[in-house]
């Protein structure tokens, strides 16, 4: 077979891999301020905007919460908090606790994500400390719904089909055209 028609094939089939691989890899999750807005409310110090991804939150997935701390008076952020998240089920247990972090890339936003588990009735309360201003706490209802879709592995079972298909075809092309080759050069 030419190298010229061995590498076309190659490039042809690694281009269909890539191409598969990126239309079944998962949509990119939400964070940074996308979700809907679940909370806002002032305490001392402290302005805040709470907002959840997805909307509504759902049993037994992950549940991404975005918390952006404000100044009531001046509207600017604020840098530096500590902000931790406390989700407490209908009997007044403090289930989870995760602390919300920014990035240094963007500093408006302190994200945590949690999988909460059963749906039902929640109260979530935000507390923020900060070295200057003190200490706030937001307490806020959160109704956590059931799963969507329960956990399924037929798609990974679909994609792997799928796979296997696209690389037998590769293979069957290449057995295909190395025997053209052979039947011209009169080696069969």
């Amino acid at each position: 077979m030419p190298d010229a028609l061995r590498q076309s094939m190659a490039r042809t089939a690694l281009a269909a891999l890539l191409a598969l691989i990126a239309a079944a890899a998962p949509a990119r999750a939400g964070a940074h301020g996308e979700g809907a807005i679940v909370f806002e409310g002032v305490d001392g110090d402290f302005e805040v905007t709470v907002r959840v991804l997805p909307y509504p939150p759902a049993a037994r997935g992950s549940v991404h919460f975005s918390v952006t701390p404000f100044d009531p008076d001046t509207k600017a952020l604020v840098l530096g908090a500590e902000v931790v998240l406390v989700l407490v089920d209908s009997e007044g247990v403090e289930v989870y606790q995760a602390r919300a972090v920014n990035s240094p890339m963007d500093l408006e936003f302190y994200d945590a994500n949690v999988t909460i588990e059963p749906a039902g009735d929640w109260t979530l309360r935000v507390e923020l400390m900060h070295e200057d201003r003190g200490s706030a706490a937001f307490t806020m209802p959160l109704v956590v719904i059931e799963e969507a879709l329960p956990p399924s592995s037929a798609a990974g079972y679909v994609f792997l089909g799928v796979v296997l298909f696209l690389l037998g075809g590769v293979v069957y092309l290449w057995f295909r055209s190395n025997q053209a080759v052979r039947r011209r050069m009169g080696a069969i």
